[in-house]
């Protein structure tokens, strides 16, 4: 986000928007804000509801308590896996990055197709 919109206004960018504006431009989103792929009361909160009109393909991590090395090692050692699932399948999905897995989180399993 900072590469596109800046350092200042990155910060300030509401997840609505700017999800929206990676469905627009197709981009895979990938991110460690757990909050865009949950549930409020049961239904999808104003950041999972960008998500899924917007289409976007988001992998997160799901862990806050990594460093940024940490981070990046997390999703290199997923890359190929990301890559092939983001070039074989449409959005809207968001997969999480846990320590040992990354699984479909959105839509809930029962509605996932087979990876």
């Amino acid at each position: 986000m900072v590469e596109v919109y800046g350092e200042a206004a990155a910060r300030k960018l509401p997840d609505a928007q700017w999800l929206t504006e990676a469905g627009e431009r197709d981009w895979v989103v990938l991110h460690k804000d757990t909050n865009i792929s949950k549930l409020h009361e049961g239904r999808p909160g104003p950041e999972l509801t960008a998500l899924i009109r917007a289409g976007v393909r988001s992998f997160c991590l799901m862990s806050a308590k990594m460093n940024a090395a940490a981070e990046t090692a997390r999703f290199l050692r997923e890359k190929s896996e990301i890559e092939r699932i983001a070039r074989t399948r449409p959005g809207p999905y968001a997969y999480g990055l846990y320590a040992q897995e990354m699984r479909c989180i959105w839509p809930p399993p029962s509605r996932t197709p087979a990876r």
